[in-house]
């Protein structure tokens, strides 16, 4: 059976509000800092699975150069502040959650103007990232 995909049931939280205004093709990329388990292996071969307690995550939204929400996120950065990200795809065959409860916009990309809408990557770390 085909699966069906709506971008409009994908939201972005910050602080508890709704972002808005994203680029054409990319709105949201989330993932941990580092891989769960890494792998020591010995001189001789003999292995150790090393659980990581780096439990961070990083956030990268595209927003058009015009997104309403971009402001919100610069008074963020401005002001280092800690905030809430909540990533919902509530698409009935995707269903998936990610963000965290202590996040800070690290990066607050690079402006470019043209003609037309170009777009910028805002990066945002996140403290015990959780995708669910």
């Amino acid at each position: 059976m085909a699966q069906q995909y709506d971008p409009t049931e994908v939201n972005v939280l910050v602080n508890g509000e709704v972002v808005t205004g994203f680029a054409e093709d990319s709105m949201v990329t989330a993932e941990p800092i580092e891989d769960k388990i890494e792998l020591h292996k010995g001189t001789q071969g003999e292995g150790t699975f090393v659980i990581n307690a780096n439990d961070g995550g990083e956030i990268n939204i595209t927003l058009a150069h015009n997104s309403p929400s971009l402001d919100t996120l610069k008074s963020l950065y401005d002001g280092d502040e800690i905030f809430a990200i909540d990533i919902q795809d509530n698409n009935e065959d995707f269903n998936e959650s990610a963000g965290g409860s202590e996040a800070m916009v690290s990066n607050i990309g690079s402006m470019e103007r043209g003609g037309g809408v170009s777009d910028r990557e805002v990066t945002i770390l996140v403290n015990e990232y959780e995708n669910v």
